[in-house]
């Protein structure tokens, strides 16, 4: 029979296996970093390219008037325009939402906000707007394939932006998709080079889109996030899903203008 002893050394012992382990062993950790939530921080090493393809960090972007950021974050221009498509832009719910982004950016950017819009490159489906298949995700950035892709989807951005279609007056660019990146997708080959800490923080964690553009953050002057994101507008499902409207964004607006500094 075990005396007391040695009954306690091992519950003591089995005790302290059970603390060591995961309480769901079996269980999948998150597919993407937890995105970022209202009231934090967001990193100010987060970096997108300028149109000469230079990079421009998100602290770079707040002006000494800069009392709100709005990162609007949508799908540039593709390269071909498929006959089925709406627009100039390969994510048709980022052409539709242009109307959005015009009333707001002609009525607030000389108020304080600051505008940060940033285009990104249809990674995940590129051939069928003209791309060679995953350039953005596999190709190195030294690579000719790869450098003649950005400078098409920038060229073509600009453009728009030239016209008018596309309303504001400086445009930046993520061809990695590390913005709205989804970790699960694993695509980060060595070519892909670093995968930072904030990669894939701006994809909302309700939002299953593959993509997710269009999607607009709003931001205080210190990068804290200001509320949650307006996200997951649909003009082409059925039935169509309209998550926010130009009201809203507005009132989200005027709210962080009239909070104390």
């Amino acid at each position: 029979m075990m005396d007391r002893r040695e009954f306690l050394k091992g519950a003591t012992a089995a005790a302290g296996l059970l603390a060591a382990a995961p309480l769901f062993p079996f269980s999948r950790q998150p597919a993407r970093p937890l995105c970022y939530r209202p009231g934090e921080q967001v990193d100010p090493s987060v970096f997108f390219l300028d149109h000469r393809l230079q990079s421009v960090t998100l602290a770079d972007r707040v002006e000494e008037y800069s009392k709100v950021l709005c990162l609007v974050i949508f799908g540039g221009a593709h390269a071909k325009k498929p006959a089925d498509k709406r627009g100039q832009l390969w994510c048709v719910d980022s052409s539709d939402d242009l109307a959005i982004h015009r009333t707001v950016y002609f009525n607030y950017a000389d108020r304080g906000v600051t505008f940060v819009p940033v285009a990104t490159p249809p990674v995940y489906s590129g051939n069928t707007y003209g791309y060679q298949e995953d350039v953005f995700l596999v190709e190195s950035e030294d690579r000719a394939a790869y450098q003649n892709a950005v400078r098409e989807l920038v060229e073509k951005t600009e453009v728009l932006k030239e016209d008018g279609t596309i309303p504001f007056d400086t445009l930046f660019y993520d061809p990695r998709f590390r913005l709205l990146d989804n970790a699960n997708e694993h695509r980060h080959v060595p070519a892909y080079g670093s995968v930072y800490p904030w990669q894939g923080r701006f994809k909302w964690y309700q939002d299953g889109q593959r993509y997710g553009t269009p999607t607009i953050w709003l931001l205080d002057r210190h990068l804290r996030v200001l509320g949650e994101p307006f996200w997951g507008n649909v003009y082409e499902g059925v039935p169509v899903q309209i998550n926010y409207t130009v009201r809203d964004v507005i009132e989200a607006l005027e709210r962080a203008l009239a909070a104390p500094a």
